[in-house]
């Protein structure tokens, strides 16, 4: 009976992760510096999606980021890895700043990317 149940437990676990897959998504911020000029931040966040749903959610986050933040930030896709890029076009005042910016960019798509 106990081998049943592992085996049953098994099959979801594999089941779960062949029908989930990942998002890699890469913010970025740049601030000012001081004597050392322009710089920039960055984090990187993985959401788990369904896998039958992953390139409609990167399309939709590319298509929408703009319009989701007020025109504040803006996605692309790279081309050679996939992941998704949000960037902002201002360049914040200092490295506090840029954390604060980006942690808005992870607020913002974090409760609209499964929506629509």
């Amino acid at each position: 009976m106990f081998n049943v149940k592992v085996a049953i437990l098994a099959f979801f676990l594999l089941a779960t992760s062949v029908l989930a897959d990942k998002i890699n998504v890469s913010y970025i911020q740049r601030y000012n510096g001081g004597q050392m000029g322009e710089q920039r931040t960055s984090t990187s966040k993985e959401y788990e999606v369904d896998d039958d749903d992953k390139d409609d959610i990167k399309e939709r986050i590319v298509s929408k980021m703009g319009s989701w933040s007020g025109g504040r930030y803006q996605a692309s896709e790279s081309r050679f890895r996939g992941i998704i890029q949000i960037t902002s076009n201002t360049v914040s005042d200092s490295k506090g700043r840029a954390g604060e910016v980006i942690e808005d960019m992870t607020k913002i798509l974090t409760s609209n990317y499964k929506k629509d």
